[in-house]
């Protein structure tokens, strides 16, 4: 089951965890998949894809693809995940 985190619009409230058929704001949430999050309000939809975060980890360049090994601590969040 996916689940998406959604920012508050206005202020510095916490982000919420949403699944499907879950409201946010007027939205009710129709499916999540790996590219974004399908909403709908009575018959009208919405898409809304992905959205890094500001600490996004950077793209790798194509010449070192493959041959660097990259290790992500377990003790740091994994934040590039977002949505």
């Amino acid at each position: 089951m996916w689940k998406a985190i959604f920012k508050p619009d206005k202020g510095e409230g916490k982000s919420v965890v949403l699944t499907g058929n879950e409201k946010v704001n007027d939205w009710t949430i129709a499916s999540i998949d790996p590219a974004g999050v399908n909403l709908a309000q009575g018959e009208k939809t919405k898409r809304i894809s992905i959205m890094f975060s500001k600490r996004a980890v950077p793209l790798v360049p194509e010449k070192v693809k493959g041959t660097t090994a990259h290790v992500m601590s377990a003790d740091s969040p994994d934040s590039h995940l977002t949505w």
